[in-house]
Order: structure tokens, then C-alpha cells, then sequence
């Protein structure tokens, strides 16, 4: 229940851009880009066309950059033309930066957890961050958004430059997310009149930043799905041994209680006390083991993750103690309402 839970939940982070509205494109050069563009800037499921150098969640690298003589790790991203408006990332402050004026090539745009990680204290726009030995103003600040899914418990600062146009490798299209699919295919189609002899080589942005752990929530759902399956058959199997021996042992006990005029009912609610407390115990004991065992491999595996409610441990408590008793219940019943005469004709 919990990996259910926790892949539906790694669905729904908010990455601060729209990630499954987003298909990236790998090409070799800017004509390719050019090209493509051209050709497909009058479709209407295509709302933007950019390009980029870095794909977030994919290329993007950390290197230091300095300010008032400071240095600070921060995550680079080049980008190409038209980026932000692709990406659609919420500015808070300043401005995109425009690649068609030759003015805004020595401009970068950062995001909050950058201004905060500096300490600038007054407006960041127009400050000056070097970057590998240059300096560059900043433009812009956007809200923090995840380079991976890995990343999502701490924000990342990060800043954003112009990449020339010979190193753009990724062109980038948005489009409404029901049409990603369909965008897709007619890419691919457009993409292979365009260009013959290449191979069409895409990716949904969202299996670029959650396609790692959906294959790792995979696994593990799968796994205790199995787990659970085979242990449940284990502990009925039990159940059924220690019911079905408990009932031969007192056979002639339940032919005296009916014979005295003791109920079906009663028969089975005396009988199944033994086994009631015994699934008590288990769950009991079982659902604490399972809560903290869970949560740390969850510690373990993802930095961010749904927490193990209560809620979920008392609906599988639940499920576990019902199929419990009733495997000894079938079984009592069934002998309670045998005939007594068969089990006392020996005494």
C-alpha cells in the first residue's frame, strides 16, 4: 500500500515547471534546429519551440562561481533561444533573457535558492556573478525548481546562461500534456522527411526527471507485492495447521458443549479465542516492525517521499487479521456443526 501510495505521490511533486507537457529533442547542430523549427512552427498542438545546450535532469552539471570574492557550488544550465519561454518557469523577478539582442548575452537568470545561498539581501537584479572568470548581471530570478527527482527535498541553486548556438543539443517543445503523445509521433513523421539517414531520438521530460525512481518504485512495489502474497499464504497455511490440530485435540469438547446446547455461535467465538490472541499479538507486533522497517528503506531509497501514515498500517492490520480468523473460523464451524453424537460415541 505504501509504494502505491508513494509512486502516485512522486507523480504529483510540483517540479516548478509544467514536466509533462515538455518533449526533448536531441539534434547535432543549430541548422537541425533551425530546420525543425521551420517546420513545424504552424502546427497547432505546439504551443513553443526553444532550444538548450543543458536539459534539466539530464546534462545539467555543478561548478563553482563567485561573488564578493565568495565562492558557491551552484547547478549551471546553458540555454539556447527561447528557453524560458518553452520551460515557462515563473519569473518573481526581472526578466527573460532575449538571445536576439547581442546586449543579453553576458546576462544570466538565477532562481531563489541562488539569491538566498549568496545572501543578497537587497534586489539581485543587475548584481554581478562571475562565471568561469566572466562577469554576468543578473536579469532574472524564477522560482525554485527540481533538476531531478533525487533532488526534490532541498532546493538546488542555480543559475542560467547563454549557450552559442553551435552547442545547442536539445530542442525543446511544449504542448498541452494530453497531446504530448501525439505531438510525439507527428515529430517523429515531420522528423524523418526532414532528416532520412538520422534516427529520431526523444524523450518525455518527465521520464527524464522521475524515470529512475518509477523503475526503482517499480521494483520495490513488485517485490513486496510478492512478499506480501507469499507470506500471507505462509501464515494461512499456518493457521489452518494449528486450527485444524486444535480441533481434532478438542473434538469431544465440542460434542459435550453441543450435546449441553451450546450454539454453533458460541462453539466458534470459544474456540477462536487462541487464535484471535495470537493474531492480535501479530499484528500488533507486525505493525510497528513494518512502519519503522518501511520507513527507513523509504529514508533509504527516496529523498522525498509520502509518509507512513497510520491510517495505512490500520487498514493493513485490518486486511491481515480478517484473513486470519477466518481460516480457523471455517474450520471451527465446520466441526461445531458436526453432529455430537459422532465425537462422543467413544466415551
Amino acid at each position: 500500500i505504501i509504494f502505491i501510495q508513494n509512486s502516485k505521490y512522486l507523480e504529483k511533486i510540483d517540479f516548478g515547471y509544467g514536466k509533462d507537457q515538455l518533449l526533448i529533442i536531441g539534434i547535432q547542430d543549430e541548422i537541425e534546429y533551425r530546420k525543425l523549427k521551420s517546420a513545424i512552427a504552424s502546427y497547432s498542438v505546439i504551443k513553443e519551440i526553444g532550444t538548450t545546450e543543458h536539459a534539466l535532469g539530464q546534462s545539467t552539471y555543478t561548478h563553482p562561481v563567485t561573488f564578493n570574492s565568495l565562492e558557491y557550488n551552484v547547478r549551471h544550465i546553458q540555454f539556447g533561444e527561447n528557453y524560458f519561454q518553452t520551460m515557462n518557469f515563473n519569473f518573481v523577478g526581472g526578466q527573460p533573457i532575449d538571445l536576439n539582442r547581442a546586449s543579453e548575452w553576458n546576462r544570466i537568470v538565477v532562481n531563489e535558492q541562488f539569491v538566498k545561498m549568496l545572501q543578497i539581501q537587497e534586489d539581485p537584479i543587475g548584481k554581478g556573478v562571475k562565471v568561469f572568470g566572466s562577469t554576468y548581471r543578473i536579469v532574472g530570478v524564477i522560482e525554485n525548481i527540481i533538476d531531478k527527482v533525487t533532488k526534490a527535498e532541498d532546493p538546488e541553486a542555480m543559475v542560467f546562461y547563454p549557450s552559442v548556438p553551435e552547442k545547442w543539443r536539445e530542442v525543446i517543445v511544449r504542448t498541452d500534456a494530453n497531446d504530448l503523445i501525439e505531438t510525439n509521433h507527428l515529430l517523429e513523421s515531420t522528423w524523418k522527411e526532414l532528416f532520412p539517414t538520422k534516427p529520431y531520438v526523444s524523450r518525455y521530460q518527465e521520464d527524464i526527471v522521475l524515470g529512475g525512481m518509477k523503475q526503482i518504485n517499480r521494483n520495490l512495489k513488485n517485490i513486496f507485492v510478492f512478499l506480501t502474497v507469499l507470506g500471507g499464504l505462509l501464515s494461512i497455511a499456518g493457521i489452518y495447521s494449528l486450527a485444524s490440530l486444535g480441533v481434532a485435540r478438542r473434538r469431544k469438547e465440542i460434542g459435550i458443549r453441543k450435546a449441553l446446547g451450546a450454539s454453533v455461535q458460541r462453539v466458534a467465538k470459544t474456540l477462536n479465542k487462541e487464535f484471535g490472541l495470537i493474531l492480535l499479538v501479530a499484528v500488533l507486533l507486525g505493525s510497528f516492525g513494518g512502519y519503522f522497517a518501511v520507513s527507513l528503506l523509504l529514508d533509504m531509497v527516496y529523498p522525498d517521499h509520502v509518509p507512513v501514515g497510520a491510517g495505512t498500517i490500520t487498514v493493513a492490520a485490518a486486511v491481515i487479521g480478517i484473513c486470519g480468523l477466518l481460516t480457523p473460523t471455517i474450520i471451527i464451524v465446520k466441526a461445531a456443526r458436526a453432529n455430537p453424537v459422532n465425537a462422543l460415541r467413544n466415551d
